[in-house]
Formats: C-alpha cells, sequence, structure tokens
C-alpha cells in the first residue's frame, strides 16, 4: 500500500502503474531516476492501489495455461 519509486525494467512494469502506484524510471537515466526522487517528495503522493487477491492472480495464470494449451498443436 506504499507508492514506490522503482526501475522501468523486469516485474516492476507489471506491478506499478507510473503514477497510480508509484513512480518508474529509466534505469539507465540518473536523470530520470531523479525527476521520479522529487516527484515524490514534491507531491502528492498517489493512492496505490490494493493488490490483486490470490484468487485472482490464479484464474489469471489458469487463463494463460488454457490459451496455451488450446493453441497448442499437441492439444
Amino acid at each position: 500500500g506504499c507508492p514506490i519509486i522503482a526501475p522501468r525494467t523486469g516485474g516492476f512494469v507489471e506491478l506499478v502503474e507510473d503514477g497510480v502506484d508509484g513512480w518508474l524510471f529509466d534505469p539507465d537515466s540518473p536523470a530520470a531516476l531523479l525527476a521520479a526522487v522529487r516527484s515524490a517528495v514534491q507531491g502528492p503522493l498517489p493512492d496505490p492501489r490494493p493488490p490483486p487477491a490470490l484468487r485472482d492472480q490464479v484464474a489469471a495464470i489458469e487463463a494463460v495455461y488454457r490459451t496455451l494449451l488450446a493453441e497448442s498443436p499437441c492439444a
């Protein structure tokens, strides 16, 4: 439930919506990190969304597997 500052790489891009849950910055740009920190300090702070329920996460993963199985030539 805390807004974060994270590099725009890997899983952070999937977990953090820039300006909603926190701030994403280009990891190769010190200026981008500075801008994200300034945004956090000068506010207003974003209002982070609650994490998805475990049931919703499992349903999303099952949907991916069902799609892959339906598209598989072995199915």
